[in-house]
């Protein structure tokens, strides 16, 4: 099991029975609302969220411009009943965009298993009037 895997499964660990009544949290919310909404993995169910991520980052980890490119992915638990799989890339070597954050927001269900209820992206810029901001604006 990769470390990755394992974290999830840890969170997967203390997620409780939902109900599609659950409202979503705040802080979930207002990233939605803040973001540019993608739809290609909503609806999916999972044993493990963090697949997502592995996929996203799978065979892109190395830039074409050498080790200069950061990538983060976190997991954090909202409420008892959400994950979100957070994937960051930074220090792009572009002289506009920073960086590009997918997130996917997936909600606990009685089986133990989870389903998508979310997915965006947000991108950096290096510069202008939101520079190093997460936004959903293309950079100048």
């Amino acid at each position: 099991m990769s470390v990755l895997s394992f974290a999830c499964a840890i969170l997967a660990g203390s997620i409780v029975s939902t109900h599609a009544a659950d409202p979503l949290p705040e802080a979930l919310t207002k990233l939605i609302d803040n973001s540019r909404v993608e739809t290609g993995d909503v609806g999916k169910v999972l044993a493990d969220p963090m697949q997502l991520a592995i996929s996203d980052i799978s065979g892109k980890v190395s830039s074409p411009e050498g080790d200069r490119e950061d990538v983060s992915v976190t997991s954090s638990r909202h409420d008892p009943n959400y994950i979100l799989i957070d994937v960051q890339r930074t220090r792009f070597a572009d002289d506009s965009q920073e960086g590009l954050r997918r997130f996917w927001i997936s909600q606990g269900l009685d089986d133990g298993k989870f389903k998508v209820i979310a997915q965006g992206i947000q991108i950096r810029c290096w510069r202008g009037q939101n520079k190093m901001v997460w936004q959903t604006k293309n950079c100048p």
